[in-house]
């Protein structure tokens, strides 16, 4: 029989949620279903920044997960139409620190970029990008150099409820508005008040599958190791090894001289009633162990194989363009968070106010087959809706150049004419 428990409350206030029993197989029954006494803990989840920085220093796929997102990021950079502007975002190496601070950000869950500016103003005033007369630099801090003080009591704040000021290691207070935030992993509202409103680490998050994974490629190598055992036959040996004593030191003599022999001289001398031989493991399915815990990790990062160790995807339906176009769009959501809000903050303090016009230099340009056939999917489009919307020359070129893939001079296509026919 199958039944359904209803919620009940003990006299100490805890409960316990409905779940499903089944009597006959012992699922949801105490004492014989294991599941009931699964539950998420938290014990051992937390890692200290020590030991963070310890395995960015140390372990290679802890560092790419946090290095090589925030290196796409930045990697093509910005279109800045702007030369002096430009200029200036290179003299503060304004690409180099937002690098580090989405790297900091991912590993610890927070970073932030300082500009250092003369605005007439103490760093523990609010930014004004208006009265900056020149920004003298741009540094990074990782949040454990970052002291949080007082709360953001304006609702009309942006950082409402969060830390009003950040004081340096070397006691220097900043106002918030000058404290360009990275923040890591999303966390729920109790738990950014826990690590005042910074985010989680990444490498939190996914440091189940890293053990898994790096944990699996130690017992594949110690497999390895003991592929091929040399077995050496010795007559009598139980018997003297039970006798223990002098007599077994005798015989782990005698193993470590024949290995000692076999190493230097590539021959074994062996008594005539003694035999040496190897016996071979067969390793099978080592690979396909190997490629399942490569996937685990990939998917648990959202950063693929092919970034994360420089394999292909396995599968019929996968490709290589699909599995880059898939994590440039986890990249470009990178780019458009707080980068974009630092990137606008400098430019504003370099143009006093304003800010330029400016975008992301695409992570993936399509090649020159597949633009030929973007302009030509896209010229047959505009004729046909050009037959019959009756878009003046003009109008057609100034949308075909809209698309980046086209170049038409403004004044190629002449006066426009009713008898003209759009092919």
């Amino acid at each position: 029989m199958t039944e359904k428990p209803r919620i009940r409350v003990s006299s100490d206030g805890s409960y316990r949620l409905d779940a499903w029993r089944n009597n006959a197989s012992g699922m949801g029954v105490p004492g014989i279903d294991k599941q009931l006494y699964s539950r998420f803990d938290f014990a051992g989840s937390h890692i200290d920044w020590r030991t963070l920085s310890l395995m960015y220093r140390y372990d290679w796929l802890s560092r790419k997960i946090c290095d090589r997102p925030a290196q796409d990021a930045v990697r093509r950079w910005i279109n800045l139409d702007d030369k002096p502007m430009k200029a200036e975002l290179e003299r503060l190496h304004l690409k180099k620190r937002i690098k580090q601070a989405i790297a900091w950000s991912r590993l610890y869950g927070g970073a932030a970029l300082i500009p250092i500016v003369e605005d007439g103003l103490t760093p523990a005033d609010p930014l004004n990008p208006a009265k900056v007369t020149r920004v003298v630099d741009v540094i990074a801090f990782d949040r454990h150099n970052l002291q949080a003080s007082g709360k953001v009591l304006d609702s009309y704040d942006m950082r409402f409820g969060e830390p009003e000021y950040y004081t340096t290691n070397n006691g220097t207070v900043f106002h918030h508005s000058r404290v360009l935030k990275f923040n890591g992993a999303d966390l729920t509202q109790d738990e950014l008040e826990v690590e005042d409103h910074w985010g989680g680490s990444y490498i939190e998050v996914y440091q189940q599958a890293i053990k898994s994974f790096q944990g699996s490629m130690q017992d594949v190598r110690h497999i390895m190791t003991e592929s091929s055992v040399g077995m050496l036959k010795i007559p009598g040996l139980t018997n003297s090894v039970a006798m223990g004593g002098t007599i077994f030191d005798s015989i782990q003599k005698r193993l470590d001289q024949f290995n000692l022999s076999k190493s230097l001289y590539r021959t074994a001398a062996m008594d005539a009633e003694e035999e040496f031989d190897y016996k071979q493991r067969q390793l099978t399915g080592l690979s396909d162990l190997m490629d399942r815990f490569m996937t685990q990790i990939a998917g648990a990062t959202d950063m693929g194989e092919l970034v994360l160790f420089g394999t292909s995807p396995a599968g019929l339906n996968s490709s290589q363009e699909e599995q880059m176009a898939m994590y440039y769009d986890s990249v470009r959501n990178i780019q458009e968070d707080d980068a974009m809000y630092a990137i606008n903050t400098v430019l504003a303090c370099l143009g006093k106010g304003t800010i330029p016009e400016w975008d992301y230099v695409p992570l993936m340009e399509p090649s020159d087959l597949e633009k030929a056939k973007i302009r030509q999917a896209e010229t047959a489009a505009v004729a046909n809706v050009a037959q019959y919307a009756m878009w003046a020359p003009e109008s057609i070129s100034q949308h075909l150049n809209s698309t980046g893939y086209f170049d038409i001079d403004k004044g190629y296509m002449g006066e426009y004419t009713p008898e003209d026919e759009f092919l």
